[in-house]
């Protein structure tokens, strides 16, 4: 990189020579499959017709893979979305039954298989389309209880008030 250096106008600028990957390795997609993934993050959020909703990133967890984002995942708590919604909580080892409270923590480092395919997305705003990476209907299933983490130790056990603790909504 070179200093600061005026131009006629005083404008200050930067030169830069980036590498010639358009892409960096580690924020290339995965290929369409199924991969061992551990939620990595989550997000609350709403939907546009008022039902709470969180966004499950999925990471994979094991192999030549580890490490890259394999899709994110959207659970809505809605009448319509409840068969799904149960499905992935089943699979990721949380209560599906009753009256429960999620925080975001108790979805951290949950673990399951998880299947992406390729999904083209137009923007609605750009009109842009992307090529991005999709977990359909059933695609994701419980892993064995007793896979270890990529770092040897068993699933993370969940925190205290946690969806687990038996804490339930009032």
């Amino acid at each position: 990189m070179q200093e600061y250096e005026k131009t006629q106008s005083d404008e200050p600028y930067t030169e830069a020579e980036f590498g010639h990957d358009p892409v960096p390795p580690e924020f290339m997609r995965v290929a369409p499959g199924t991969y061992l993934c551990r939620v990595a993050e989550a997000r609350y959020g709403v939907t546009r017709t008022g039902y709470p909703r969180w966004g499950l990133k999925f990471v994979v967890d094991q192999g030549n893979e580890t490490g890259r984002m394999a899709a994110w995942d959207g659970l809505v708590f809605s009448p319509k979305a409840e068969t799904r919604t149960r499905q992935v909580l089943a699979a990721l080892g949380l209560p599906h039954t009753g009256s429960v409270r999620f925080y975001a923590a108790d979805f951290l480092g949950r673990r399951a298989w998880v299947t992406v395919v390729e999904e083209s997305y137009q923007h609605p705003d750009t009109g842009r389309t992307s090529l991005r990476m999709k977990v359909p209907y059933e695609g994701i299933r419980p892993c064995d209880p007793e896979e270890k983490d990529a770092s040897g130790g068993e699933h993370p056990s969940p925190g205290p008030g946690s969806a687990d603790s038996g804490e339930s909504e009032d």
